[in-house]
């Protein structure tokens, strides 16, 4: 056999396999469109969000607000303390770590509050878009711009407040979250 003849035989052997697959290239492609799963996570920037809905600010308030209310809270006890210097340089320590720990727990409480207001939102946000979970964007390595939820749920808590605000329920009823699925009051973050 000359050597077009073996490349023709052999052409004609890889299309015959190729077709006894029994699935056409449409096929293939249509089978792994079937198979590519859809985005099923959501991914939230809750940074952005405290920011952008003015939480961040109000948190940053409360904090520094009960700073100075530890601060205050020290120095009378500094000035009520009696007995030997060291017992009080050791009381005192005591007391500035009790501060800290008062302080690091009411920040902590705020964020949780924060959270508590925007979970149902970012979940609702989420599956409008066919999605069923919603993780924050510290705990995803990398992910595409068309998972990411952070803006509708900037825009959804400022419907929302704006509706509280102005005393009008007509947003609040086309919306499927209610005030009273929104701890702390309608989603306008108020540190307790």
């Amino acid at each position: 056999m000359s050597r077009n003849t073996m490349r023709t035989c052999w052409l004609g052997l890889a299309i015959m396999i190729a077709g006894c697959n029994g699935k056409s290239e449409e096929a293939k492609e249509e089978q792994a469109t079937e198979k590519s799963p859809q985005a099923l996570i959501a991914v939230i920037d809750l940074n952005v969000v405290a920011q952008e809905i003015g939480a961040q600010d109000k948190i940053d308030r409360s904090v520094t607000d009960k700073k100075a209310e530890l601060a205050n809270r020290m120095a009378d006890y500094e000035t009520k303390l009696s007995g030997e210097p060291a017992d009080q340089e050791m009381a005192i320590k005591r007391q500035a770590q009790l501060a800290q720990t008062q302080l690091l727990a009411h920040h902590a409480q705020l964020k949780q509050q924060l959270l508590a207001q925007i979970r149902p939102v970012a979940y609702l946000a989420a599956q409008e878009r066919g999605m069923e979970i919603v993780l924050t964007a510290a705990q995803v390595y990398a992910a595409g711009p068309n998972v990411d939820i952070t803006q509708d749920v900037v825009k959804r808590i400022q419907t929302i407040n704006q509706s509280t605000e102005n005393g009008s329920s007509a947003a609040l009823e086309e919306s499927p979250v209610r005030l009273a699925e929104l701890p702390g009051g309608g989603g306008d973050f108020q540190p307790q």
